[in-house]
């Protein structure tokens, strides 16, 4: 829930600087649906401690869709798959090579710092 609420959090700030017009739509993968509909429902009426507002850019409860339906939910599976096996490499992928080429430090240091919470 704490990845949830951050990630949803962050999208509810970027979309208040883009201006008064911007709304989003929250596509997930059938990873927890129920929880993560609570999750949303509860931060849009501020029932949260750590919500320091209610959620008002988002439309409605997120929209949950199976992977192998849905080509944008694949693409971002393989990318949080792929930046998380070259953040944290396991097994052959740490002793032989990268996943990913040689990527900017910063960046990497920067989801690394993210991902830590």
């Amino acid at each position: 829930d704490y990845a949830w609420s951050h990630l949803i959090r962050h999208c509810e700030r970027r979309m208040l600087r883009l201006g008064p017009s911007v709304h989003g739509l929250l596509l997930a993968d059938e990873t927890s649906e129920h929880r993560l509909r609570r999750l949303m429902r509860c931060m849009r009426h501020g029932l949260l401690q750590q919500d320091e507002r209610r959620l008002a850019r988002f439309t409605e409860d997120p929209v949950i869709r199976q992977s192998h339906y849905s080509f944008p939910i694949q693409i971002a599976d393989l990318v949080a798959y792929t930046l998380y096996q070259h953040l944290w490499p396991k097994g052959a992928l740490r002793r032989y090579g990268a996943l990913l080429p040689s990527s900017d430090p910063a960046f990497c240091a920067r989801w690394r710092d993210c991902a830590r919470g």
